[in-house]
């Protein structure tokens, strides 16, 4: 696709995560267990690379809806755990500063490393392997963090 599309499509993916990054939370905060939500989002991300990755030029800016959907939704329930999994806020504030600083690391790097591979290879099948490769670890981990329990002690 031509960068002026691919474009539209980043313009796309970012303005329909911003729905799902206030309606993740807001569905997180009214349950004990977060299950429900974390497979849905990260379903659509997962559903969002991997439909890309097979058949990217039938219906392109569908699957960039669910990418955006499942990645805004990933990113918001991320900062929600923090203060869900924390029985007070000194906690929560420990929590969050100690990933946060990993994570905004992670999300600088990720960029850069997806081009780093787009160019070595001439394509975007790897890239798109490893987020939907991605989304696998962040299913494993959302479940756990889902489990209605907190983390450490008041």
């Amino acid at each position: 696709m031509s960068a002026a599309w691919a474009g539209w499509m980043l313009a796309l993916a970012q303005v329909v995560d911003i729905a799902s990054i206030f309606l993740a939370p807001v569905l997180a905060g009214r349950r004990p267990s977060q299950y429900g939500v974390v497979v849905a989002a990260v379903t659509l991300t997962g559903a969002g690379a991997l439909v890309l990755l097979v058949v990217a030029d039938t219906a392109t800016a569908l699957w960039v809806v669910l990418l955006g959907l499942g990645q805004g939704a990933c990113f918001s329930l991320a900062l929600t755990f923090f203060a869900l999994r924390a029985p007070d806020s000194e906690h929560a504030a420990a929590h969050s500063g100690m990933a946060q600083p990993v994570g905004y690391l992670l999300a600088a790097v990720g960029p850069l490393l997806f081009g780093v591979l787009r160019n070595a290879t001439q394509a975007w099948t790897v890239p798109l392997v490893l987020l939907f490769a991605v989304a696998v670890c962040l299913l494993i981990t959302g479940l756990d963090a889902a489990r209605d329990a907190y983390v450490g002690s008041a």
